[in-house]
C-alpha cells in the first residue's frame, strides 16, 4: 500500500504546467475595479471622480517568448458616481519578466482613448503575477494606475486599479 502511495504521489508531482509563454496567439480576459485617486479640475470647474468596474478583452500575438507580447483590446467600464458608461480602446505592450515553475511576474501598459460618458486618452501601466494554470491557461493579479484626461473637463485624473484576468 505505500508503494502504491509513494507512486501516485510521485506521478502527482511530475504533472506541472509551465509558465512558459511560447509565440504565437495569446488573448486576456479581466475584471477590475479603479479607486479614484484625484479630483478633476480645469481651473473653473472641478469634479470628483467615482470609484469604476472595468471588464476588458485583449488579444495579439506573443511576438518573442515570455518576453513581448503585443495587442489590442476593448473594455467596458461602470463609473459608480452619475451612472456612467465608458468604452476603452487600447494598444497593449505586455513583458513577462520573471519564470519560475508555474508563476511569472508582468509588466502591462495599455495606452487608448475612452468613448462614450468618459471620452479621453487613457494610460494604464500595471505590474502583476501570473499563475500557470497549465500549458495554455493561466491566471493573473495585478496593480496599477489608470492615468486619464476628461475632455469635457479638460483634465486629468487618475485612480489605483486592480485585476484579475484570465489568459488564453
Amino acid at each position: 500500500m505505500k508503494k502504491i502511495l509513494f507512486a501516485i504521489i510521485v506521478a502527482l508531482c511530475s504533472i506541472t504546467a509551465s509558465a512558459q509563454i511560447e509565440t504565437g496567439y495569446r488573448g486576456f480576459a479581466d475584471i477590475g475595479y479603479g479607486i479614484s485617486t484625484s479630483e478633476i479640475s480645469d481651473g473653473i470647474y472641478s469634479a470628483d471622480v467615482s470609484n469604476y468596474l472595468t471588464i476588458s478583452t485583449t488579444h495579439g500575438y506573443q511576438v518573442i517568448e515570455n518576453y513581448l507580447f503585443v495587442g489590442a483590446g476593448v473594455g467596458l467600464e461602470y463609473w459608480h458616481e452619475g451612472s456612467a458608461v465608458s468604452i476603452p480602446i487600447f494598444a497593449d505592450v505586455r513583458s513577462d519578466f520573471y519564470t519560475a515553475n508555474r508563476f511569472s511576474i508582468f509588466g502591462d501598459l495599455k495606452i487608448g482613448y475612452r468613448a462614450n460618458d468618459a471620452q479621453g486618452l487613457t494610460i494604464n501601466p500595471q505590474v502583476g503575477v501570473r499563475f500557470a494554470l497549465n500549458d495554455n491557461i493561466g491566471l493573473n493579479l495585478g496593480v496599477g494606475s489608470d492615468i486619464y484626461k476628461i475632455q469635457d473637463l479638460d483634465g486629468t485624473g487618475s485612480a489605483f486599479t486592480i485585476k484579475l484576468g484570465v489568459d488564453f
